[in-house]
């Protein structure tokens, strides 16, 4: 079964778990640090956290869809001006081989 953003729903309810553990979002943060790709990274975890919250509104979980909503906007905030990067939004819009993280 797809979802709108074209991932399946084991992927998704993969993803929500893995988000939902203690520090996931400082530990995806740390780990991204200076990577001389993490404009790219960046957008991916805006995507991940994005799917997460489409996947628990259809599950009428609405508050595990809040809080997926709240850490996009601190995603974005803290991305600063990456935001504005091309490659930034290649992370967000891109395809990503399904079932993968």
């Amino acid at each position: 079964m797809r979802h709108v953003w074209g991932e399946n729903e084991d992927a998704c309810l993969m993803r929500d778990h893995l988000l939902d553990e203690p520090a996931a979002f400082r530990q995806i943060r740390a780990s991204l640090g200076n990577h001389p790709k993490a404009r790219y990274q960046f957008g991916r975890v805006g995507h991940v956290y994005l799917s997460t919250m489409s996947f628990n509104l259809r599950r009428r979980r609405l508050f595990s869809a809040a809080s997926r909503f709240l850490f996009t906007i601190a995603r974005l905030t803290l991305s600063g001006r990456d935001v504005l990067s091309r490659e930034f939004w290649r992370g967000v819009k891109a395809e990503h081989v399904t079932d993968s993280l």
